[in-house]
């Protein structure tokens, strides 16, 4: 050690930390408590949302059930319900509040697992084929409708 330092001196001096630093490593930590915290209730309303979707997909069931066994309405390929026949307002209604319920449940399922919800839906859709009741209308990846057998 050179000069005119002791060496007590120096190695209290390399222990000390530079002076502010206490405050440069506070700011990231407080910024993501403030990101955690942003999170966690994006989180939260977005899991109170889904819960109020699925709560109105369960009310709105038994008139979609309807549709379908009337096939005035079919599962299309994107996931959707789709008018089949011309619809009474109440009926249409039920045809655009379900799928913008589904629509939201497509894009949540996507976001979490870092897919396209469009790419969601259609994993949907051939699961909706697939187990759909006889009689249900359902549209084929290549468009065409068929009855359910």
């Amino acid at each position: 050690m050179g000069g005119t330092r002791s060496g007590a001196s120096a190695v209290a001096r390399e222990r000390d930390p530079p002076a502010g630093i206490e405050e440069q490593v506070m700011k990231p930590n407080v910024l993501s408590v403030v990101l955690a915290a942003v999170a966690a209730v994006a989180f939260t309303a977005s899991a109170q949302d889904l819960a109020a979707v699925k709560q109105r997909m369960i009310e709105r069931k038994p008139a979609v059930e309807k549709l379908l066994a009337a096939k005035t309405a079919g599962e299309n390929r994107a996931g959707c319900l789709e008018a089949l026949a011309a619809l009474a307002p109440a009926d249409a209604k039920t045809v655009a509040e379900e799928n913008a319920d589904r629509q939201a449940v497509y894009a949540a399922i996507a976001a979490k697992n870092g897919a396209a919800a469009e790419a969601v839906a259609r994993q949907r859709a051939e699961t909706i084929a697939r187990t759909a009741p006889a009689g249900t209308m359902v549209q084929a990846p290549d468009g065409k409708w068929t009855e359910k057998k």
